[in-house]
């Protein structure tokens, strides 16, 4: 299979409209046609699915309003996870801002450009799956200020609970890895375990933005290696520009 014929999906969340131009550029480096599903504030799905069509080149466009409830992985785990079976790789990225901290403004954009930052890191994403049938998700290395917070914190008695749901084995001393900023490309067969929970917008709490730990999103953030690991797949760091 080449990268021309395999069938690649993009899931966006979008909740800052401003960041719209920004997402667009980078969703142009994947070469290969395909499909888009956005999530976004209700009554935003008109203008931006016509700035979408306008700016990519997309096979299919799917765009849903949702709740502000579990930051952009509430959308990814029940707005669209239905779609994903049909597809042999997923980027899953979002428009990313820390408003809150000033050291972490750069954050978003490393993500991007390390998954999405030009034609020729897309490719060379891709063709690391190609090369290994085993690998599951691919994700950015650290961003350096953040490389502190890489920690169960107060997410480690919903992590537990969770992991229980999916037969994980969870040590809550052991050193963790996660995509930290939960932007990554993936199998989908890699995540099944998680998408079998069926978790609803209602799971997730309320009010919640201005948490930067102890919520739903953040727990399932810190477990998405070890699904990938539970269904049988490997996953791998990767840092193209710093």
């Amino acid at each position: 299979m080449t990268v021309d014929t395999l069938n690649i999906a993009a899931v966006v969340h979008l909740f800052y409209q401003e960041l719209a131009g920004d997402m667009t550029a980078c969703l142009r480096n994947i070469q290969t046609p395909f499909d888009l599903y956005l999530s976004t504030r209700p009554g935003w799905e008109d203008n931006l699915s016509r700035f979408f069509l306008r700016e990519l080149k997309l096979r299919n466009l799917v765009v849903k309003g949702v709740v502000n409830r579990g930051f952009d992985i509430q959308p990814f785990l029940t707005a669209f996870s239905s779609y994903y079976d049909q597809y042999d790789l997923i980027c899953k990225v979002h428009g990313k801002r820390s408003p809150r901290r000033r050291e972490l403004a750069g954050w978003g954009p490393f993500l991007l450009k390390n998954l999405l930052g030009s034609p020729m890191i897309v490719t060379q994403i891709i063709e690391l799956f190609e090369k290994e049938d085993g690998l599951g998700l691919v994700f950015p290395d650290y961003f350096p200020p953040i490389r502190r917070m890489v920690e169960w914190g107060s997410n480690w008695n919903a992590a537990r609970r969770l992991g229980e749901k999916m037969n994980l084995t969870l040590e809550r001393e052991a050193a963790i890895d996660f995509p930290a900023g939960s932007m990554f490309w993936f199998r989908p067969k890699a995540m099944e375990c998680l998408f079998a929970l069926h978790l609803r917008e209602e799971d997730f709490e309320q009010h919640a933005e201005s948490c930067e730990d102890g919520t739903l999103a953040h727990a399932l953030e810190r477990l998405f290696l070890n699904v990938v690991e539970q269904n049988g797949y490997c996953w791998k760091k990767v840092l193209y520009v710093m």
